[in-house]
């Protein structure tokens, strides 16, 4: 295990700054996920950790040695792709021992750490198979133990998850996180889905642009937004201007931190009067199914805002029809 620290990276492709200086440091044995919309420099930053993308300024350290000139075999660091890239004529156990016969490890060591991965990864039972013998999550999984066995430093995971359908990737998504914990091993993940990072990582790097926009456990991310950016992607929050908040809602206003943009919680509202907040009228405009969560739109004087209740508490609201709501003081976000 290592800890790895970006010391002012930035990554440039001619007059193009992809990645302006990023101070970073992942501690050992930690879960930490770069997110971030399509082209905002996670798997740049990733591919940099890796050695696969040249640095143009600043220093890449895994545990205390520096990175820059260090080829990607030597750096200690195992990576999962999206694409499983498996060797089709090869056997699972094949492909899981590829590294280790790399590195020369003798047969019988080979072969007790590649039954010790396939067991990890709960595949035991298809060594002998081919990958077109695999269900995608199945090869995803030796995908992964191939990176494992090579007892990496660090592992670095560039979306793997991603091509999986909803049910295999939760499945997966779980897997991954047990078996951090079990080797206490350091993980990167890039995603660019806000539900993934939130169910595996200690911590969240939320990437806009190539800079960092906030940094945080995923509950300080989702309760304690920092900008407008971070609120919308996070969440459905609903972000009002200064002026808006003043006008729509009914309150003491004096309760309100100063800035010019306010974020608000679409499961914060209530439905009830509670003590200590602001009150908010507004006319259906649409109801929504999201699992088990429904989600309301409502009108006020033009603005539209969003509340949400669970399906088994919410009432079935007719189009027009007029809702007042109660939100509390201390959930009406002040952003930078």
């Amino acid at each position: 295990m290592a800890h790895v620290t970006l010391e002012n990276v930035v990554k440039r492709y001619g007059d193009q700054t992809v990645l302006s200086p990023i101070q970073l440091t992942v501690k050992d044995g930690e879960f930490l996920t770069l997110l971030g919309p399509s082209g905002c420099g996670k798997s740049t930053l990733l591919r940099m950790i890796a050695g696969l993308t040249e640095v143009t300024e600043g220093a890449v350290y895994i545990g205390d040695e520096k990175m820059n000139d260090v080829a990607p075999k030597d750096r200690g660091v195992g990576m999962v792709f999206q694409s499983y890239a498996l060797f089709p004529n090869m056997t699972v156990a094949e492909n899981v021992a590829f590294g280790l016969d790399m590195q020369k490890v003798k047969k019988d060591e080979r072969a007790t750490r590649v039954q010790e991965m396939l067991a990890l990864v709960g595949l035991e039972d298809r060594a002998s198979h081919y990958p077109n013998e695999l269900s995608g999550g199945q090869q995803q999984r030796v995908a992964l133990a191939r990176a494992l066995v090579v007892r990496p430093r660090v592992l670095l995971l560039d979306e793997p998850l991603s091509a999986l359908d909803a049910k295999i990737r939760k499945h997966l998504q779980r897997t991954l996180r047990d078996i951090q914990r079990q080797l206490k091993i350091t993980m990167i993940l890039v995603t660019h889905d806000q539900e993934e990072a939130m169910a595996l990582a200690d911590r969240i790097v939320l990437l806009d642009s190539g800079q960092i926009a906030q940094i945080g456990t995923p509950k300080q991310l989702y309760r304690q937004p920092a900008t407008e950016f971070v609120a919308r992607f996070i969440g459905h929050y609903n972000v009002w201007t200064k002026e808006q908040v003043l006008h729509h809602l009914e309150g003491d206003a004096s309760t309100l931190a100063q800035a010019t943009m306010y974020a608000m919680r679409p499961e914060a509202f209530r439905l009830q009067e509670i003590p200590d907040s602001f009150v908010l009228r507004g006319t259906v405009v649409e109801e929504t199914m999201a699992g088990n969560i429904v989600r309301t739109t409502l009108a006020c004087e033009g603005e539209q805002f969003v509340i949400e209740q669970l399906h088994q508490d919410a009432h079935s609201y007719q189009r027009g029809e007029m809702l007042t709501c109660w939100i509390p003081y201390r959930e009406v976000i002040a952003l930078q």
